[in-house]
């Protein structure tokens, strides 16, 4: 068993996307969360911390750009 790397959000509204890539990820050793949206995803960012977070440009509601802004935007969560 690979030892874990690192915690990876990964967002992206596609679900088949979102499996693939954690997946992938897994089989790499890091520890996988998955949002479907922005808000879900700020919502988990609110509660437990990562070292990446990989998410969607083009997603309905709040948009890859949208949900980067309000990271970068709130002291607890842009660096």
């Amino acid at each position: 068993m690979k030892e874990e790397q690192g915690r990876i959000l990964v967002v992206d509204e596609n679900r088949s996307s979102r499996r693939k890539l954690a997946r992938s990820l897994e089989q790499e050793g890091h520890h996988v969360s998955l949002a479907e949206g922005g808000q879900q995803a700020l919502e988990m960012l609110a509660n437990e911390s990562f070292d990446v977070v990989l998410l969607d440009i083009l997603m309905s509601g709040m948009d890859g750009f949208q949900l980067l802004e309000a990271i970068k935007l709130d002291p607890e969560l842009r660096d």
